[in-house]
Formats: structure tokens, sequence, C-alpha cells
């Protein structure tokens, strides 16, 4: 499964809502989505898309381990 967006043209607050919702559907997986997704756009040739999932990623395990907020795209 991958997600055909362009997340390097997203703000901050968007990525939040959007690794919220990965995570709200998906749990612990998200993290496993997310680098199957960038494998599959780096053998696309997309580098600047699949960099934009690898910190979509890390927003993704951020949020899983009580770092992230949902309401403001604060890191703590």
């Amino acid at each position: 499964m991958t997600f055909d967006m362009r997340l390097d043209l997203v703000g901050l607050d968007s990525l939040t809502q959007i690794a919220w919702a990965l995570v709200d559907t998906h749990g612990e997986d998200a993290v496993a989505i997310a680098d199957r997704t960038i494998t599959d756009l780096e053998s696309e040739g997309s580098k600047p898309v699949a960099d934009a999932w690898r910190g979509l990623r890390a927003l993704l395990e951020d949020a899983l381990n009580g770092r992230l907020g949902r309401q403001t795209p604060t890191i703590h």
C-alpha cells in the first residue's frame, strides 16, 4: 500500500494531522506503512517525496511514543 501524495508540499500542522490519522487508523502498523511507502517511492525514483515520508515517519514515532501532541505540532 502506498500513499500517492506530495508530503513535501504539506505544512507541519497538516503533517501532524496526517500522522495522527495514520496512527488512529493503523496503530503501531503506521510506522511499517511509512517504511513500505518510503521503499516504494525510492524504487520509483521519487527521492524528494520519500524524504518527506521520512519526516512523517519521525512524526509517527513521536505520536506513538507520546512526544507529539494532537492539537498542535509541538514536540515534547
